[in-house]
C-alpha cells in the first residue's frame, strides 16, 4: 500500500501505524479473512499456489498458509511484511513474503488463486491497468481471481483522498474480467472503523473470476 508527498512531507496512511503497532494482523476486518478467500480456499481449492497482492500484515496471506496453501504475499509497507513475518513464525507458518511494489511484481511461475484486496485503487488508473493485466497473466490456466476495489460511487475521506488515486468507475472492475468466467460479482457500500475516531464510507465493488479453459465450465460449478 502506498503513501505520497504531501504538504511538503511524506504523509503516512492510518494502516502503517497499526502495523507497526498491533501485535495481530487486526488493521482490517479485525484480522479474519474476507468471506470470499474462505469460499475459494476452503470450498473449492485444497491445495495449490496463493499470492496475495498488496497483502497489507497479512490477514488473508496467514489464514491461505494455515490451511496448507504454498503463499507468497506481497507489499510495500515494511512494517506490514514485518508484522506478517513475525505472526508467521510464531503460529509456525510458511509464507513468502516480500516487500515490492506491487507495480513492479512480476514472476514466472503461475498461481491458482490471486488475491488483490483493497488497493488497486491506490494507483493511477493506468498503473493500476497495467497491474490486473500482470495478475491475469499471473494466473494459472483454471484459476481464481479475487479482487476488490473501491469505486467513484462514493467519495473518499479526508483522510484518504490524497492515497485514493484512481477509484474505479463503478462496474468498471467487471469489464476487466470479460472472457473470463464470473462465479460471483458485488457492488455495495461499506462502512467502517479503525480506531482513533477514523470511520470510513466507501463503495465496493468485488469479483471472484476464473481463467477458464475448459469452454463447457458452468458457472454453478463453485459454491458461491
Amino acid at each position: 500500500m502506498l503513501g505520497e508527498k504531501c504538504m511538503g512531507k511524506i504523509e503516512k496512511p492510518f494502516w502503517e501505524a497499526t502495523y507497526s503497532k498491533e501485535e495481530s494482523a487486526s488493521t482490517f476486518n479485525d484480522g479474519k479473512p474476507s468471506w470470499d478467500v474462505v469460499e475459494v480456499l476452503e470450498k473449492h481449492l485444497h491445495s495449490g499456489k496463493v499470492l496475495d497482492l498488496g497483502c497489507g500484515d497479512g490477514r488473508n496471506a496467514l489464514y491461505a498458509a494455515s490451511l496448507g496453501y504454498e503463499v507468497t504475499a506481497v507489499d510495500i509497507s515494511n512494517a506490514g511484511i514485518s508484522k506478517l513475518n513475525d505472526i508467521a513464525k510464531k503460529r509456525d507458518l510458511s509464507v513468502e513474503a516480500i516487500v515490492q511494489d506491487m507495480r513492479n511484481f512480476r514472476s514466472e511461475e503461475l498461481f491458482n488463486v490471486v488475491i488483490s484486496h483493497g488497493c488497486l485503487h491506490l494507483l493511477y488508473r493506468d498503473e493500476w491497468m497495467t497491474v490486473l493485466h500482470n495478475i491475469k497473466a499471473m494466473t494459472a490456466p483454471d484459476g481464481l481471481n479475487i479482487v476488490v476495489v473501491f469505486t467513484d460511487k462514493v467519495p473518499p475521506s479526508p483522510d484518504m483522498k490524497p492515497f485514493t488515486k484512481g477509484l474505479f468507475k463503478e462496474g468498471e472492475l467487471f469489464d476487466q474480467y470479460s472472457g473470463w468466467t464470473i462465479h460471483h460479482q458485488s457492488s455495495h457500500v461499506l462502512e467502517d472503523d479503525h480506531g482513533n475516531g477514523i470511520h470510513h464510507v466507501h463503495a465496493v465493488n468485488r469479483i471472484i473470476a476464473q481463467k477458464t479453459t475448459n469452454k463447457n465450465y458452468s458457472r454453478d460449478s463453485l459454491p458461491f
